[in-house]
């Protein structure tokens, strides 16, 4: 559900690389804060709604690879939270 779609997510050493890292759930039950790498320089944060993200799966299963998923439309990054410059 989360593929690179930004820059500081598909340009760099090794390009098109994004990993979760930890995730926290907000005091509303529903809002899922995923941290999670960009490349091999950023770590970045997502938000979105556990209930939006878990109808969206139901309505479009997972497939078999090799072609990419489409992006959660339904997941709002907030860009990199902290960035290494080598």
């Amino acid at each position: 559900m989360l593929v690179p779609e930004a820059d500081y997510e598909r340009c760099g050493d090794v390009q098109d690389v994004v990993f979760p890292c930890g995730y926290t759930i907000g005091a509303d039950g529903d809002t899922i804060n995923l941290y999670y790498g960009a490349l091999d320089s950023s770590i970045a944060l997502a938000n979105g709604s556990i209930r939006s993200l878990c109808m969206a799966r139901r309505q479009r299963p997972f497939r078999a690879l090799p072609q990419p998923p489409p992006a959660a439309s339904n997941i709002n990054r907030q860009g990199p939270i902290f960035h290494v410059c080598l």
